[in-house]
């Protein structure tokens, strides 16, 4: 492994590390169930879509869904009539989120090539490949991937436009700037604008002198192609969906989200300007030192040398105004950062613009260091079962057939060894710099996790297994009697997902206590999701007809069929308050 530039090595020396990264990004795919908590909402909304052909309105368990625009679920709803009996409807769906990470790869690159000679730009795309919240993004069957591709690809255009003088490309940006539309709202171009404002600012004394006139038409037609497909998607909407849905997806979705008035939609964290400080840090991983040291070269520059890189300006400006955004909203999550990471790759990237320092690349060794013992424990998982400590908390955390999985030697365990072995080949034989060796352990560690840890987290959810299981017990009661209470929509997409079963829901507790009395004229029993003690049933004695309790280490959430016990009649069981 060297320790030089990432253009270090001939081209073949690149085969290897490809490979790996091409592995992980295929690991986890196509052999795993639906993982909570997003992928059961967005897998269901999918499926509906193919079915329906609507490409207007997401539709949730036979209900309007409009938290997103349609464009995230009529790509998967595709890809799921096209692959679906080749890889199954969910490894078909979450294929999807695969291409929009190559996609958001490609246009890495092509925004990287703007700014550095194409050695540090193929870096630029081997660091933002293996961020976990990249990785995490691609494997999981979520709009945001998708988001992150627009953003990338838009801001490539930009970067053309305004650094490099092809003006024209800016209508193409446009087109992007809608498709981010299409996939997340107006957040979408939000980040976008964000990102143009900063590139003009880093650019503002060439374009002064070349003047701003050649630039108005492209922005212009930009505009109007903007306007044109994501102006006409909210018209459709409010003309099919109605007024009450134009509010939903507009206030409720963007503005209540902003200003935290919609406690329903969860993820509030009022008070938290700190917030993503520790998401940079861990979603960047790896290459957060290189980072930092980009940082302070930053503040270097602008306090010693009075003189900062057109460049630097941009990355600083785009994503400290990102920042800024997301830190004031009151809804967080760490996800929100996805879209930024492609700044914090190029900053990766400018530090290696001159020498790393000793603490870096001592960094970047312990952290290869860590992945070998990452993948010797996925490979040789077995052996834990002769440690007590382990063992016994691993009974304690997983199902028995989780942990069965785990102490039993399959060809899971062959293939990680066999990362192991690339890993250390890579280390020691190949002539590549210790970035691209440090991404390519950090994608073989990603692919050993999935094949191992993964399978026996796949094992312990199995949420298919249990929601078709409790479906089962109401197959001799018709299911158009059957109401539910406080589904989330993880649930309410299981049972889409699973069991083809649109669950009504009801939406007030005294309409619960309608049914369980006998005075409901729609529905006889209910299905209720508890969570901690429950609704208040008022004193109503019920009957347990069906359970799905938690399991032991995961969610307290559990599912309960229950009717109103009659009078004089005992009940079966009893739930919730009075």
């Amino acid at each position: 492994m060297t320790t030089g530039s990432p253009s270090a090595g001939s081209r073949l020396e690149y085969v290897l590390p490809v490979m790996l990264l091409v592995a992980a990004g295929l690991s986890g795919i196509f052999d795993r169930d639906l993982w909570t908590p997003d992928e059961p909402r967005v897998a269901a909304i999918s499926l509906e879509m193919s079915r329906s052909l609507d490409p207007v309105i997401p539709h949730l368990a036979g209900e309007p869904f409009v938290e997103e625009p349609p464009l995230y679920y009529a790509v998967a709803a595709a890809s799921r009539r096209l692959l679906g009996f080749v890889v199954g409807d969910t490894g078909a769906i979450r294929f999807t989120s695969v291409l929009w990470g190559i996609g958001a790869l490609a246009a890495m690159f092509l925004l990287a090539r703007r700014f550095f000679p194409r050695p540090q730009a193929i870096a630029a795309v081997f660091m933002l490949a293996v961020m976990p919240g990249f990785v995490e993004s691609a494997h999981w069957i979520r709009v945001d991937i998708a988001l992150l591709f627009f953003v990338t690809a838009a801001m490539w255009c930009l970067s053309e436009a305004l650094m490099d003088g092809r003006r024209w490309f800016t209508v193409a940006a446009g087109l992007f700037a809608a498709g981010a539309f299409l996939v997340k709202g107006i957040i979408g171009p939000g980040v976008i604008a964000f990102g143009w404002l900063a590139l003009l600012a880093a650019r503002l004394p060439v374009l002064r002198k070349g003047g701003i006139v050649p630039l108005l038409l492209p922005h212009l037609l930009a505009a109007i192609l903007f306007a044109c497909l994501a102006g006409g998607w909210a018209l459709l909407l409010r003309l099919n969906g109605g007024p009450e849905l134009w509010h939903e997806w507009f206030w409720t979705n963007h503005v209540g989200r902003l200003l935290g008035t919609e406690p329903q939609l969860g993820h509030l964290r009022p008070g938290s300007p700190l917030y993503y400080l520790k998401t940079i840090a861990i979603y960047t991983l790896p290459w957060t030192p290189l980072i930092a040291l980009w940082a302070f070269r930053l503040v270097r520059d602008l306090f010693v040398r009075k003189t900062v890189s057109a460049a630097n300006v941009f990355l600083l400006l785009w994503s400290a105004a990102i920042l800024v955004v997301l830190s004031a909203s009151v809804t967080k999550r760490n996800l929100y950062m996805l879209p930024i990471l492609p700044a914090f790759a190029l900053m990766g990237a400018g530090a290696l613009g001159s020498a790393v320092p000793r603490w870096c690349r001592m960094f970047l060794s312990g952290w290869c260091i860590l992945c070998l013992a990452v993948l010797s424990a996925c490979a040789y998982s077995p052996l834990l079962a002769f440690i007590p400590s382990v063992s016994r908390h691993l009974h304690q955390a997983l199902c028995p057939d989780a942990v069965s999985f785990l102490f039993t030697w399959t060809s899971a365990n062959a293939i990680a060894g066999a990362f192991i072995a690339a890993s250390l080949f890579v280390l020691f034989r190949v002539q590549v710099s210790r970035l691209v060796c440090t991404a390519a352990v950090t994608a073989a560690a990603v692919a050993g996790l999935f094949a191992i840890a993964g399978k026996a987290v796949d094992i312990e959810k199995d949420l298919g297994r249990d929601i078709r299981a409790f479906a089962s017990a109401t197959q001799g009661a018709p299911r158009g009697r059957i109401a539910s209470w406080d589904f989330s929509e993880t649930v309410r997409g299981s049972f889409y997902y699973y069991c083809d079963w649109s669950v009504p829901r009801l939406h007030d507790e005294g309409s619960l206590r309608e049914v369980l009395a006998g005075r409901d004229p729609k529905y006889d029993s209910v299905v209720v999701s508890y969570e901690y003690g429950g609704p208040n049933l008022g004193g109503i004695p019920v009957e347990t007809l069906a359970e799905m309790p938690a399991r032991p280490g995961g969610s307290t959430r559990r599912l309960v069929w229950m009717k109103g016990a009659g009078p004089g009649k005992a009940a079966k069981g009893s739930a919730g308050g009075g």
